[in-house]
């Protein structure tokens, strides 16, 4: 048995308090180690770093706290044990104990006064830190929960670094043979359950990218850089295939064709040049600096607007030896301009109060509309095939309209302090602002969800013509998010799907019962879970802490699903909560996850491979979710799919923060140097 401190425990900070007492008591170091992890899962930001702890040191001394509070006397704790027959202090014992250092330490301050309470002071002080710096390195070193927290990037949404700091305490923990808490478990599933971004692509510090462009390949991208070249990205790897020197000045716009043939770019020597990638041939005109520049799908003309709306249209002469401008109009603000199809380049301006589509290749106005209710435009987009409007008015709402008709409101809201304004020909709104960050709404199910998640503002969005990825730029660096998990769309054509409230495979089943529950048949074991329960009644183990609020989210079950091999489950409610569950061979369950791509009611669920969990949520408004079926049995399936869906590839900085066991057990790639330019 242990003996509590001799302290008054409400003068001491709670966290001290168990610090202190965990340190101090040595005699087994694994049980202290364990003891430790125990009391950092209470409150895990207390003990982020040590400045936190030198930091709560010196406020303690400032409020005159007497460090021996919490320094406490083990010495005599423990001759005060041995004293006892039992070996165990009695409640009176330990009480006497306390009450004698307590008058002990009030005669002493008698004696000494203000000068030794400082020297003490500076002594607890000085020992607090040596221990708050010991722990905490110990606990650095040893991959363990605070180690992990320690280097969790400050961005909560990026999903991807806790999934592999976790992922490495959790492999350090069965290294050392050690249980992995709970917590821990749980906090990685929670980390899977949320979208990762693909990859953030940037070189070197001195040449930022400027422009970053995706087409017809999803897999490709071209970049703009401050060195004056040009480059194309594998987004499988995340390294440059091929780089072009075009200009000694630096590129500050650039835009690409759809098929990757040919760039147009703005430099800062104030040329506009059309560059046609594979030979590297290169048409320039002199230009002052534009707004905005785009391309036409042909590649035959360019349009150009500055900050006074002037907009201007270049073409390529017969001879392809150099570009003819001519101007099309000035307007009182020029929004938005999109390369269309063949020669079509596409302009949402602003002009004597109403918002008008111009084709600048043909000066031809194809739209003209003004909100109701005399709203004011604060940013405008279209679409490239010239279909579709997307604003934010004034009234902090998003508006669409068909080009040709009617804005309406989509009663979702939008920031007034919009940064940058993108639709695809599907419809969906990209939109950035500060207070938001990088944001995608999906018009079709009503959803808005987080894009590009590794940083806060985007400057430019460029989406793929399949519209499975978009590339954003951002404060010189490209990052790479997928779509395809946080908007709807459309299933594989060979999907297996359960609409019903029962499936059953081999000696595995599940069905919603009337009386509200659901009954989960698995090897030679039946249970029935409440719904509105917290947790699964043994033997079935319980639910991980993680999961907020009842076991499959909020609403009522609506559809049950099971897959393949019967290994996993799935459960669908009426508030659009997916909830995978992994059956143990020896009978029992556990999370493998949770997705809640919409707030309605999910009515079919499916397995597409071994990696993918499809859910409908309104009549073929379908969603795809990356599926860890097997991640609450298995860590092996587990680590598999953190491999699966990590980064192309990390740059070096990023990779520095993990331990070489953690970057060696998930293969992390590290980004590749910068290929030469040739000319």
């Amino acid at each position: 048995m242990r003996v509590a401190p001799i302290v008054d425990t409400r003068q001491v900070p709670p966290f001290l308090a168990d610090l202190n007492w965990i340190l101090w008591d040595s005699t087994d170091v694994g049980a202290r180690n364990a003891s430790l992890l125990n009391a950092l899962q209470f409150d895990l930001g207390r003990y982020r770093n040590t400045e936190g702890l030198e930091a709560q040191a010196a406020a303690w001394v400032a409020a005159d706290r007497d460090p021996d509070y919490l320094v406490s006397d083990r010495k005599a704790i423990a001759q005060a044990a041995s004293d006892n027959a039992a070996g165990e202090p009695s409640a009176q014992l330990v009480e006497y104990i306390a009450a004698s250092a307590r008058a002990t330490r009030r005669e002493w301050w008698k004696r000494n006064g203000r000068w030794a309470f400082r020297a003490v002071a500076l002594i607890g002080v000085i020992a607090i830190a040596l221990t708050g710096w010991r722990a905490v390195q110990n606990l650095r070193s040893a991959n363990t929960l605070a180690g992990t927290l320690l280097n969790v990037d400050d961005n909560p949404d990026r999903a991807d670094l806790q999934a592999l700091k976790l992922g490495g305490l959790i492999d350090q923990q069965a290294a050392n043979g050690r249980a992995v808490p709970d917590t821990a478990q749980g906090a990685l599933l929670q980390a899977m359950s949320h979208p990762w971004d693909l990859g953030v692509l940037g070189y070197t510090k001195t040449a930022a990218i400027n422009a970053f462009i995706l087409g017809n390949d999803p897999t490709v991208a071209i970049s703009a850089d401050g060195e004056g070249t040009l480059a194309e990205w594998s987004l499988d790897t995340g390294a440059m295939t091929s780089r072009r020197q075009i200009s000694q000045s630096p590129l500050y716009l650039a835009d690409a064709t759809p098929n990757g043939r040919f760039a147009a770019t703005f430099a800062a020597d104030n040329t506009i040049g059309v560059t046609e990638l594979s030979s590297g041939t290169t048409i320039t005109a002199s230009s002052s600096k534009p707004a905005g520049l785009q391309i036409s799908q042909s590649g035959n003309t360019v349009a150009i607007y500055d900050d006074s709306g002037s907009i201007t249209v270049l073409t390529r002469s017969a001879n392809a030896n150099g570009l003819a401008p001519r101007k099309v109009g000035t307007y009182e603000e020029v929004f938005d301009i999109q390369g269309g199809a063949g020669e079509a380049i596409w302009a949402v301006v602003k002009d004597n109060d109403d918002l008008l589509v111009v084709n600048a290749t043909s000066n031809a106005v194809v739209h003209r509309s003004a909100l109701s209710g005399g709203a004011d435009v604060r940013d405008a987009a279209i679409s490239p095939s010239g279909e579709l409007l997307a604003l934010v008015g004034d009234d902090g709402q998003l508006w669409t309209a068909p080009v040709g008709g009617s804005f309406a409101p989509t009663g979702l809201p939008a920031s007034r302090t919009v940064k940058s304004l993108a639709i695809d020909d599907r419809g969906r709104v990209l939109i950035s602002s500060p207070a938001a960050g990088p944001q995608v709404t999906d018009l079709t199910a009503g959803t808005t969800a987080r894009i590009c998640a590794a940083v806060s503002v985007v400057e430019v969005f460029s989406v793929s013509s399949d519209g499975t990825r978009v590339a954003c730029l951002s404060r010189g660096v490209g990052i790479i998010s997928d779509l395809t998990e946080v908007t709807t769309t459309p299933k594989p054509t060979n999907l297996q799907v359960t609409t019903s409230r029962s499936a059953a495979l081999g000696s595995s089943s599940i069905r919603l019962g009337d009386d509200g529950m659901i009954h989960l048949v698995h090897k030679s074991i039946t249970a029935a879970m409440n719904p509105t329960s917290t947790s699964v009644g043994a033997p079935w183990g319980a639910s991980l802490p993680w999961i907020p609020g009842t076991i499959f989210g909020e609403g009522t079950p609506t559809v049950v699903a099971i897959n393949a091999d019967g290994s996993t489950v799935a459960v669908g409610t009426s508030a659009g909560v997916v909830t995978e569950i992994d059956l143990y061979p020896e009978g029992l369950i556990a999370i493998a996850g949770r997705w809640r791509p919409a707030n309605r009611a999910v009515t079919a669920i499916g397995w597409h491979g071994d990696n993918e969990l499809w859910m409908e949520t309104g009549t073929d408004v379908w969603w795809r979710a990356p599926s860890c079926a097997g991640c609450g049995v298995s860590t092996q399936r587990l680590f598999q799919r953190i491999r699966d869906r990590q980064w192309m590839c990390y740059p070096a900085d990023t990779r520095d923060i993990f331990t070489d066991r953690t970057r060696s057990t998930f293969d992390l790639h590290p980004c590749a140097d910068p290929i030469e330019a040739t000319s």
